[in-house]
């Protein structure tokens, strides 16, 4: 008698892949909102960094306990990568990001523009 569970088709085996998380982008006056919808991953295991111009949006899902083994895996555990080039005109020191329920989202504030001034003449 065997003490672990088996595919009867075939054993299978956990292929990592990497795919393309969703993301909406969202604009105002005041800032850009990127929400990234990475299910499975841990606030941990998230790494969010610009570079330039450039955002790189990196997550990984971690498959099961370290000390167990795999007997049938029909779940996908993808790592999740995406970059965007962004405009000029933003404030990324003071970018903020958070994490709830698989979504990330990233808020990224644009520089005060400079609006026009009337100067009264005496």
């Amino acid at each position: 008698m065997e003490n672990t569970l088996v595919n009867k088709e075939n054993e299978t085996e956990v292929k990592k892949q990497v795919v393309m998380p969703p993301v909406d982008i969202y604009e105002n006056n005041d800032e850009i909102v990127l929400l990234v919808d990475m299910p499975g991953v841990n606030e941990k295991d998230i790494d969010l960094s610009f570079e330039k111009r450039e955002i790189q949006i990196r997550g990984k899902v971690k498959q099961v306990e370290e000390n167990w083994k795999c007997a049938r895996a029909e779940f996908g555990y993808p790592d999740y990568e995406r970059s965007f080039r962004l405009p000029g005109g933003l404030e990324i020191s003071k970018s903020t990001a958070n994490f709830t329920n698989g979504v990330l989202t990233v808020t990224i504030p644009k520089h005060p523009e400079e609006k026009p001034v009337k100067i009264a003449i005496r």
